[in-house]
């Protein structure tokens, strides 16, 4: 691993300091990680940037368009959905396509239950992951 001696501003340093300690990470492991993380962004096709984007921009716009936190509600919520809902269906292909074949009437709100129930393991198997690695680095310690 090379060492890289670079300079940083005062309130990113400080942010750095906060979330490592929030993290338990050691200062150089989270500048690491949130770098990587920064180049795996940089790799995502450009249709999923564009959503990610597209939700955090609705998530931050939220607050100031309603005078309420999304999370705050059920309605926020469910108002959230909708919104994201609207920037799929407005950047839908307009045909279908060979693709489309292969979706039954009812098969796409299955398919979405089965890719949150998929989304939810992965949450879990990564929170295990990451609840033995701290395990570890604690009896390192």
């Amino acid at each position: 691993m090379q060492q890289l001696k670079i300079s940083l501003p005062d309130g990113i340093r400080a942010a750095l300091d906060e979330a490592s300690a929030k993290s338990g990470n050691s200062l150089a492991e989270e500048i690491r990680k949130r770098l990587w993380l920064s180049f795996e962004y940089d790799q995502l096709p450009e249709p999923r940037r564009a959503l990610v984007e597209a939700v955090k921009d609705l998530c931050a716009l939220f607050g100031p368009a309603t005078g309420y936190e999304w999370s705050a509600t059920l309605k926020g919520r469910q108002t959230l959905a909708l919104a994201i809902k609207e920037v799929l269906e407005s950047e839908a292909p307009k045909h279908g396509g060979a693709a489309e074949d292969l979706w039954e009437p009812g098969d796409p709100s299955t398919a979405a239950r089965m890719l949150v129930r998929y989304y939810r393991r992965a949450l879990e198997r990564e929170q295990a992951a990451q609840d033995y690695a701290n395990h570890i680095k604690g009896r390192k310690r």
